[in-house]
């Protein structure tokens, strides 16, 4: 049988991961799953009712599905309303085994943007600013290269911060014991320690107000955890900072793996790598695993 299903942007996203094979589990505060019998009821609400609601970015699509006959004949058609008005009501814990009925892939059928909303909306950045540390720019391994991007980098986060997106700073930390770790017998210049200047970004950047991660390692799996949810309001994380050959290529890389379909960029104005070499080789490296470097 035929069904349709009128949705917003967040449930079309889900159903984009399943590979438009089911459907997403219901949420909390919604015990039934409502499939349609008529593509004109499913346009009205996706057209009239999700167009108009935020929780669905202001979209609504039409779906088309098939589900298999001898299962959905033991669910009586609910009438709400109208003619046309004809809807299955079935229940949010059994809709695996639903899904489990639906023949071949779920389709869009039908898109409705409502254009005033559309202008309202802005797309929504993360900036997250690497290592931009003292010990990093001035201190135990600073470079001239590390200098000459501070205004760059200072004036990312003052336009980030004026247009009301995210902006995330890390912290390369290390300890006393730095030298006996593994980092620290292949590089053996302390730098970065917990509580001492080094340690602190560069004050003309004023992260006063931002997020600050201290992270343990070149690239952190925390790190990415924490931005994976930081992100989930937002269309792209931007990443610049120091080094591009160390510390933002290995977070860069480690994001678009946690983060497949979220776009990453890095900022190649704003970043330095150890040597003008590797530095391009960084970015060549981000570029062929699909980070947009601008």
């Amino acid at each position: 049988m035929k069904l349709y299903r009128p949705i917003g942007q967040k449930e079309l996203d889900l159903i984009n991961e399943s590979g438009y094979k089911e459907f997403p589990p219901r949420l909390e505060w919604q015990p039934i799953f409502y499939p349609v019998l008529y593509k004109e009821y499913a346009r009205q609400i996706a057209s009239e009712w999700n167009t108009e609601d935020e929780f669905s970015g202001y979209v609504g699509y039409v779906l088309e599905f098939e589900v298999n006959d001898d299962y959905i004949k033991q669910f009586d058609v609910q009438s709400a309303g109208g003619k046309q008005h004809k809807e299955y009501w079935i229940p949010a814990k059994i809709l695996t085994e639903f899904n489990s009925n639906i023949i071949g892939l779920i389709k869009v059928i039908e898109k409705h943007e409502n254009p005033k909303r559309k202008e309202d909306i802005k797309m929504k950045k993360l900036l997250v600013v690497v290592d931009m540390q003292n010990d990093f720019i001035t201190g135990a391994l600073g470079s001239k290269q590390a200098q000459a991007i501070v205004p760059y980098v200072k004036a990312k986060v003052e336009q980030f911060n004026k247009e009301g997106h995210k902006v995330l700073f890390t912290r390369d930390t290390h300890f006393e014991n730095y030298l006996s770790t593994q980092e620290g017998k292949n590089l053996p210049v302390p730098h970065c320690v917990k509580g001492t200047d080094g340690h602190l970004i560069a004050k003309e950047l004023n992260a006063e107000g931002c997020e600050v991660f201290d992270k343990l390692s070149f690239g952190s799996i925390e790190l990415a955890k924490r931005i994976a949810e930081l992100a989930k309001s937002c269309d792209e994380i931007e990443l610049c900072g120091l080094c591009t050959d160390i510390c933002v290529v290995s977070n860069a890389l480690i994001l678009k793996a946690q983060l497949p379909e979220t776009k990453v960029v890095v900022d190649a104005k704003a970043c330095a790598g150890v040597s003008e070499e590797s530095h391009n080789a960084a970015l060549l490296t981000m570029k062929m695993c699909q980070v947009e470097v601008r």
